[in-house]
Order: structure tokens, then C-alpha cells, then sequence
């Protein structure tokens, strides 16, 4: 082999292809990144000094490296300048000035960016079919989506302890993952998988892991799908009422149900019962095909109710489920997320550019008023621990619990604007008795707290855009009262009162157009009636037009002009017939029957 490459290449060319490809040290493969990665420079502006340390480290990067032992490392350094002196590659007085030359290493921690680049390099083989040793050696330029400014600073959020919940009695760390994407095109502009970066290909939780989403995955199962292809609407109202289906029996989290609720309601305080309700009316496999579309995984055995409340057999990883939250945030369309957005070989030749692998999903719409109920849920709900002054975000929390023990298992919260979508992941690798998340911690504790400080570092010295209302949809007023008992939603009046009245968003083509007529002034009867009745008193009959009101029946005597209650009565009984019976004799009588509003 060794004969076979004399005959191909020259000396030099062999020493570059050695020089690129071995490893030197704190996570750099080839001379390039070592001058990156200890010095800061590209190998074109090395110093002598530096160009000889290099060279020393080849022998042993664990024994040599500047960062592990520095006095090795720079007695090395001069015995390389020593013997390029003897060789006669430099004179004696550039030995001698370069062996005085302070090494000053750049402000370069171990690994950074370890998770994104780890990322990075399988994405780099999978789409190149080739393997790490080919990859690292060839000479490949890698473009990547990464945004620095943010990954430094989630890199510095994954460094305050103070951030996550208490570790184990063991001491093992309670776990997290974080991902920022792009919403528009789903690029992967800052990741984390972990708490601590420790091992070059290890285990990255935001890209590896899959846990059980819990409530967190409510809007892309069943909420979605019910705008959708049932046509529901935020103001659209569902029974939170214990229920048993089929042998299955779901619990709100607080164990209290509140009746008729909207569904605006039921989605940002997380109520389960409800959600339940709804998948069972789109039916699974309309639920489960949305999601698959936006990239959410089934087990054989995810067949049941239990998928509305994030029971998955498997689950889904933090990067699967931020990606499925995209569609909402940028108008119905989904792409695939990726790392790379373009590969070159060593001669400057493309050999991979992202493809475009956008595609609808839902209506503008659907994306719309899904996305108004979250800004509820970020605003007073489940998720409003994200909420950042004059910054427009949606957000979902999910918790998953765990029968292995009285706390939690995993805690979730997804979040976006028209510019990024994120998700936080938290919890223990193994959850056990030792090894769970308190009773008090839920996806909108800690997760909900990391997102916002995300959001308010992006938005420290510019202003936040705001979501864009489609044509398709119109924000109409409500009267609250049509709301209750489970009836459709009736369009507020001139009279009713502003306390009464809501705001919400439809469909252009399924909003409310009949006007409740709760608050408007009663209806007189237009059948009343006065006959001699029995023993020669007044009969009075007649029939209240209106269930809601209360009908004063009142009798003024001609000849006195005094004024009387005869009674009250409710609309809701229905006809009234009755005999006055206080009537006096000879007198003269007219009677008015007066409607009067609760």
C-alpha cells in the first residue's frame, strides 16, 4: 500500500492528506481546525511558534496538547525548532525569537458547539454515503444553518445550574435537550443535547431520544385536525366532564372539571378531558395522519384515545416535536429540518445543496387559529411563565408522569413567533424512584422559564413581529351568554354589554351570523286576554314570547288610578292563565302584561 501511494503521489501531497486528517487535540481533526481551535487563525497565518507547537502535538495529543499540559506542550515546541535549526529550515535567530513567543490560546472552551457539530457530521455522512474516518480526511467544506450568537448563548443558559431542577439524591444531573429552528424553513440554528458535553458522537437528547410528549403534543393530534376537517373553532364548546371511553378513564391534571367549555379554553388551560373528546370525534386515524405529515412517529401499537394526552408506546424526540410546531407558525407548511445547506469537495465542486422539501400541511387558516388559542396558552394559561413584554409568542407545555413513581417523568414546553419555533425537553435518562421530576414541576416550570429567556435574548435590541390574521379568517364579537350550556356561538348585539361580550377569530365562511337576542328589550306577548271568569272575577290569560325574561302582569284600577302587582312570572313555564281574584266588584279595570330583562 505504502509502495502503491509513492507511485500516485508525491511526498508533499501524502504529508497534506496526513496533516488533514489526524487528530490534534480538543476536538480538532486536521491542521485547519487545530490553528482554529488553539489559536485562532487559519494555517496561512500561523506564527513559527505556532506552526512548530502544532507539529509537536502530532506525536501525542493527549500528552501535548497546549490545553492539557502547556509546559509539555512548549518543550515539545522548541525541540521542533531545534531541529528545523539543524536541518537548516530557519536560522538561528528565528529559533531563538520563536522559542521567547508567549503562547496565548484563544478563548476556545472544549467542545463548543459539541451537540451542533456532532449533528453536523452525521447529517454530512448519511447524505454523502460515506464514513467518519472519509469524511474528516477529505477535505470536505460543510456549510451549516448554525447562528453562533444563539447557540453561544443557549450553550450559556446549559451552564447555569440554577435553571433546572435539583439533581438526584445520586447526584446524576436532571437532563434537558433544547432546539431553535427557523419556522419558516426549518433550519437547525442552535441545539443542545444534554447537560454537560462530554464524549465527540455521544448521545445527543435532542436528536436521539424519544419520551412520551404528554399534552405538549394536543395541538398537532387533535386540535389541528378538528379546525381542519370538522371545522371546529376556538369558540367551539366541549364538555369537561369525567367520562369513561371505552375502559379508558382520563383525569384533568388538578383532578376538577369545569362543565361547557370553548375550545380556546380547553386548549391553553390543557384540560385532558376535553382533548379526549375531541380525538374521539376526529377519529384516531385522522389524528394520527396530520400528525405522521409533520413528521410525528407511531408505534404498531398507537391506536388509541390515549395519543390525544401524549401516550405514545415510543414517543417522539424534542426536535421531531419542535418541527411539528412549524406549520403554525409560518401558515401551514412543513419542511424537513436539517443542519446542512450545502456540501463541497476539496476542488470547490457541490456535492449536496438542500433541497426545498416544503409542502402544505394545513390552511392558513387552521395555522392561524391554532396559533391565536396558544398565544392564550402563553398569555393567562399552562405556557404563560413564556411570556415576554411586547413579544407575540404561541407556546404548548406538556408534562408526562410516570407510574414508576409519585413525580414526573418528562417536562415539555414548544413555543414560537414567525421567526423561530422552540422546544425544551426535561427529565432523567431512566426515571425510578431516584430518579424523577417533583410533583411540582411540569413543562411550564423550568422549560417555560429557559424559552423565555431565549425569546428575550433575541428580542433585546429589536422589536418582534407580530402574527399576520389570513384573509380567510375574521375576528367577530361574541355574546358570551350564547356560550353556555354547550350552544353554538351567537353574534353580541347592540345591547349587549361589553362585559359580556368576546372577541374571537372563525373562518370567514363558518362564522356566527345570527345576533343573540339575550340582551336586547323583551318581547311583549301579543296574545293577551281578559275575560269574566268564574264567580264574575277577571280571567287573565297569555303567553310569554321569551324563556329568558320575566313578565310583570300589572292592574290599574280605572277608577282610583291605583297601580298593582298581580304577579311575576318566568317565561321559561310557558303560558299563564290565571284569575284575580283580589279584583273588587263594580270597579274598572285595565291590565298590562310588562316584560322585564334579568
Amino acid at each position: 500500500m505504502a509502495y502503491e501511494l509513492e507511485q500516485r503521489y508525491t511526498k508533499d501531497e501524502i504529508l497534506e492528506m496526513y496533516l488533514n486528517y489526524i487528530y490534534f487535540g480538543n476536538g480538532a481533526y486536521g491542521v485547519e481546525a487545530a490553528a482554529k481551535t488553539y489559536f485562532g487563525v487559519h494555517t496561512s497565518e500561523l506564527t513559527l511558534a505556532q506552526a512548530a507547537l502544532l507539529a509537536g502535538v502530532i506525536k501525542g495529543p493527549s500528552h501535548y496538547a497546549p490545553h492539557i499540559n502547556l509546559e509539555k506542550s512548549i518543550k515539545r515546541r522548541n525541540l521542533v525548532l531545534n531541529e528545523m535549526y539543524k536541518l537548516g529550515y530557519i536560522t538561528r535567530s528565528q529559533k531563538e525569537q520563536a522559542e521567547t513567543e508567549e503562547v496565548v490560546l484563544v478563548d476556545n472552551p472544549k467542545n463548543r458547539y459539541g451537540y451542533y457539530t456532532d449533528m453536523v457530521l452525521r447529517e454530512a455522512e448519511r447524505l454523502l454515503a460515506v464514513d467518519s474516518e472519509e469524511l474528516l480526511s477529505g477535505g470536505y467544506r460543510i456549510y451549516t444553518t448554525l447562528d453562533q450568537d444563539i447557540q453561544k448563548y443557549l450553550e450559556t443558559l446549559y451552564a447555569d445550574g440554577s435553571l433546572f431542577p435539583e439533581n438526584a439524591t445520586d447526584g446524576a444531573l436532571c437532563q434537558s435537550a433544547f432546539c431553535v429552528l427557523d419556522s419558516e424553513t426549518s433550519e437547525i440554528l442552535a441545539i443542545v443535547g444534554g447537560r454537560e458535553y462530554e464524549t465527540r458522537r455521544g448521545l445527543n437528547r435532542a436528536t436521539d431520544i424519544r419520551r412520551q410528549p404528554g399534552s405538549a403534543i394536543k395541538p398537532v393530534i387533535v386540535y389541528a385536525p378538528a379546525i381542519e376537517k370538522l371545522g371546529y373553532s376556538p369558540a367551539t364548546m366541549v364538555l369537561d366532564e369525567k367520562a369513561d371511553f371505552n375502559g379508558y378513564v382520563p383525569k384533568n391534571f388538578s383532578d376538577t372539571y369545569s362543565g361547557w367549555v370553548t375550545m380556546r379554553e380547553a386548549l391553553s388551560r390543557s384540560l385532558n378531558l376535553p382533548a379526549v373528546r375531541v380525538f374521539e370525534q376526529v377519529g384516531v386515524s385522522v389524528g394520527k395522519l396530520y400528525a405522521a405529515s409533520v413528521g410525528i412517529p407511531f408505534d404498531k401499537k398507537d391506536v388509541g384515545l390515549t395519543l390525544a394526552l401524549g401516550g405514545f408506546t415510543t414517543g417522539v424526540s424534542p426536535l421531531t416535536l419542535c418541527n411539528a410546531f412549524t406549520p403554525f407558525a409560518n401558515g401551514g407548511y412543513y419542511s424537513l429540518p436539517s443542519c446542512i445547506t450545502r456540501i463541497e469537495d476539496g476542488q470547490g465542486k457541490v456535492l449536496y445543496e438542500r433541497p426545498d422539501t416544503k409542502k402544505a400541511v394545513l390552511s392558513k387558516s387552521t395555522a392561524f387559529l391554532i396559533t391565536s388559542m396558544l398565544q392564550t396558552a402563553a398569555e393567562i394559561g399552562t405556557a404563560r411563565r413564556v411570556k415576554v413584554e411586547g413579544v407575540p409568542i404561541a407556546a404548548k407545555t406538556g408534562t408526562s408522569s410516570s407510574t414508576a413513581t409519585e413525580g414526573n417523568k418528562d417536562a415539555w414546553t414548544v413555543a414560537y413567533n414567525p421567526e423561530y419555533t422552540m422546544c425544551c425537553w426535561m427529565g432523567f435518562d431512566s426515571t425510578d424512584e431516584s430518579h424523577s421530576l417533583p410533583p411540582d414541576v411540569t413543562g411550564g416550570t423550568y422549560p417555560a422559564v429557559l424559552i423565555k429567556k431565549m425569546f428575550e435574548f433575541l428580542y433585546r435590541d429589536r422589536s418582534a413581529p407580530d402574527f399576520v390574521v389570513p384573509d380567510s379568517v375574521v375576528k367577530v364579537s361574541i355574546d358570551a351568554r350564547s356560550l353556555k350550556n354547550g350552544t353554538q356561538p351567537m353574534l353580541a348585539s347592540a345591547y349587549t354589554p361589553e362585559d359580556d361580550t368576546l372577541t374571537e377569530y372563525f373562518q370567514k365562511n363558518r362564522a356566527p351570523r345570527q345576533y343573540s337576542d339575550y340582551w336586547a328589550v323583551p318581547k311583549p306577548p301579543h296574545d293577551l286576554s281578559v275575560v269574566i271568569g268564574m264567580g264574575g272575577y277577571p280571567r287573565v290569560r297569555f303567553t310569554p314570547p321569551q324563556s329568558f325574561a320575566v313578565y310583570r302582569l300589572m292592574r290599574i284600577d280605572l277608577d282610583t288610578g291605583e297601580r298593582e302587582l298581580v304577579g311575576e312570572y318566568e317565561g321559561r313555564e310557558g303560558p299563564v292563565d290565571i284569575i284575580d281574584y283580589d279584583a273588587q266588584y263594580g270597579h274598572r279595570y285595565e291590565y298590562h302584561v310588562i316584560p322585564t330583562h334579568p
